[in-house]
C-alpha cells in the first residue's frame, strides 16, 4: 500500500472515531441534562436545595432551589459572610457555635430562621465536611430545606393545645366548684332530713300510742273504725318517715351494719306477724319454705328483716288474689363470679300479682321511683323501699334482683354472704319438748302441705 493511501485511511479512521466519540458525548450530555432536570424538579417539590462552600475562601455555591428559598436572584454572589447576614439575629449565636463545632468534626444539623427580602422563613440545614491529606477542612457540603410551613403548623397546633389545656383546666375548676356546691347542698339536705325525720317521728309515735290506748276503752263501732283508720294512716306516715331517715343515713354514710347471731326463721315469722292484717284482708294464701336455711347465722338481723319486710309488703300490695310466699335456700357461687364468697344465703319473695315489664324493671331500684305514675295513684307509696333495700344489701355485701312478667306475678330475690353460726345447741333444747309427738297438717294448698311435711321431717318428730 502506498504512503498516500495510508495517510488517507488514518484520516478517515480519525474522522470516524471523532464522530463516535462526539455521539457518546452527546448521549452522556443528554443523560446528565436529564438527571439535572430530575434533581432540580425533586428539589423544588421537597423545597430542598444543596450547597458547597470553600472553607478557606468562604466562596459558596448554591443550587437554584437554595436561591429560591432565600428569595435572591440566581446570579447573586454568595459568601459565608453574606450567608450569616441572612440568619435571624436571635438564632445567630447558637447557629454559629454549631458551625464552628462542625468544622472541628461534630455533625451539623440545625433549624433556624432566616430573613429574606420578603419574609422570615424557617430552614433546616444538614452539612458534612471534607478534609485534605493533612486533616484540614477544605469543603463543606450540605442541604437546606424550607420548613416554614411545618414550623408554623406545629406552632399553631401547640398554641391550640395550650389553649385547649387552659380551657379544660378552667372548665375542670368550674365543675369542681359546682360539685362542691352540689355536695354541700346535698349534705345540708341530708342533715335537714335527718333532723326533721326525728322531729316528725317523735310526735307520730305519740299519736299512734294514744290511739292504741283509746281503742282499749269503750267505743262505738264508728269511733272504733275511725281510730283504726287513724292508726293505719299514722303507721303509714311513720313508715315513710323511717324510709326517708334510712335513706338520708345511707347517703350520709352514717348507717353501719351490726353483725350478730340471729335466727332467719324468727325474723321471717316476725315479718308475717306485721303483715298479717293485710294478708287476711285480701284473703291471700301464704307459704314459707326455709328447709335448707341454717338455724342461726351471723349478720345484721334487723336490716335483714327490713329488706324482707319491704319485699313482702310490696308483694302483698300488688297482689289482689292468689298467694305470697318466701323461699329460703343456700346458693353456691359460680366460678366466673368476681367474688371470694363461696356460699350465699338466698331468699325469694314470690307473688301472683300484677307483674312488671322489662322497662319497669330497669328503673325499679331507683329512689323515689315506681313502675309508673298509675302505680302511685292506685297503690300509693314513695318508691323508697326497694332503693333502700338495695343500698342495705350493698352495705351487707349482698345483691338484689327480680324476675317478672306483666300479669304473671313476680319473684324478688336477694342474696347475702352466708356466715354460719358456730353454736345452735340452744335450738335443739327448744325442740326437745316436742320429741316423739305426732303432727297432722291440714291445708287446701298442696304446695303448703309439701313444705310443712319436709319441715317436720327435718325436725324428726
Amino acid at each position: 500500500m502506498e504512503e498516500d493511501e495510508i495517510v488517507l485511511g488514518c484520516q478517515i479512521a480519525d474522522h470516524v472515531g471523532n464522530t463516535i466519540l462526539n455521539q457518546e458525548r452527546l448521549v452522556i450530555a443528554e443523560k446528565l441534562k436529564l438527571s439535572e432536570s430530575f434533581l432540580k424538579r425533586a428539589q423544588e417539590v421537597s423545597k430542598t436545595g444543596h450547597w458547597v462552600v470553600d472553607i478557606k475562601s468562604g466562596v459558596t455555591h448554591w443550587s437554584d432551589e437554595v436561591y429560591r428559598i432565600f428569595d435572591v436572584p440566581k446570579d447573586t454572589e454568595i459568601t459565608m459572610d453574606k450567608f450569616w447576614g441572612y440568619v435571624h439575629k436571635d438564632d445567630f449565636e447558637f447557629t454559629n457555635e454549631a458551625w464552628n463545632r462542625a468544622i472541628k468534626g461534630d455533625p451539623y444539623h440545625v433549624q433556624h430562621r432566616i430573613n429574606t427580602p420578603f419574609q422570615t422563613k424557617w430552614i433546616e440545614v444538614i452539612a458534612s465536611m471534607e478534609y485534605d491529606k493533612e486533616g484540614q477542612v477544605t469543603l463543606g457540603l450540605g442541604t437546606v430545606q424550607d420548613i416554614t410551613d411545618r414550623v408554623l403548623t406545629e406552632t399553631e397546633l401547640n398554641e391550640y393545645r395550650l389553649k385547649l389545656e387552659e380551657m379544660v383546666f378552667q372548665r375542670t375548676a368550674e365543675l369542681e366548684e359546682a360539685m362542691d356546691i352540689v355536695e354541700a347542698a346535698s349534705k345540708a339536705k341530708t342533715e335537714f332530713i335527718s333532723n326533721m325525720s326525728h322531729e316528725i317521728r317523735t310526735p307520730m309515735n305519740a299519736i299512734i300510742g294514744y290511739a292504741h290506748l283509746i281503742q282499749r276503752g269503750p267505743l262505738t263501732l264508728k269511733q272504733s273504725t275511725q281510730l283504726e283508720k287513724l292508726t293505719n294512716a299514722s303507721m303509714h306516715l311513720l313508715q315513710i318517715v323511717n324510709d326517708i331517715l334510712d335513706l338520708s343515713k345511707i347517703e350520709a354514710d352514717k348507717l353501719t351494719i351490726d353483725y350478730k347471731e340471729f335466727e332467719p326463721a324468727t325474723v321471717v315469722d316476725h315479718v308475717f306477724e306485721i303483715v298479717e292484717t293485710a294478708v287476711t284482708s285480701k284473703g291471700l294464701d301464704v307459704y314459707i319454705n326455709l328447709k335448707d336455711i341454717p338455724k342461726t347465722v351471723v349478720g345484721d338481723g334487723p336490716r335483714f328483716g327490713q329488706v324482707l319486710l319491704n319485699l313482702v309488703n310490696n308483694a302483698i300490695k300488688f297482689t289482689s288474689k292468689g298467694s305470697v310466699g318466701v323461699i329460703g335456700s343456700i346458693v353456691t357461687a359460680e366460678k366466673d363470679q368476681d367474688t371470694d364468697v363461696e356460699k350465699w344465703l338466698r331468699f325469694e319473695v314470690q307473688d301472683t300479682g300484677i307483674g312488671l315489664s322489662e322497662e319497669q324493671i330497669n328503673t325499679l331500684f331507683v329512689a323515689f321511683n315506681q313502675a309508673d305514675r298509675s302505680i302511685t295513684r292506685l297503690y300509693g307509696g314513695t318508691g323508697l323501699g326497694l332503693a333502700i333495700s338495695k343500698k342495705l344489701l350493698t352495705l351487707m355485701g349482698g345483691r338484689i334482683g327480680v324476675n317478672s312478667q306483666m300479669n304473671s306475678g313476680s319473684v324478688f330475690w336477694f342474696e347475702i354472704p352466708l356466715i354460719a353460726s358456730g353454736d345452735s345447741s340452744h335450738l335443739k333444747d327448744k325442740m326437745a319438748n316436742f320429741k316423739g309427738l305426732r303432727v297432722i297438717v291440714i291445708d287446701d294448698d298442696p304446695r303448703v302441705l309439701e313444705i310443712m311435711e319436709e319441715m317436720f321431717q327435718d325436725y324428726q318428730f
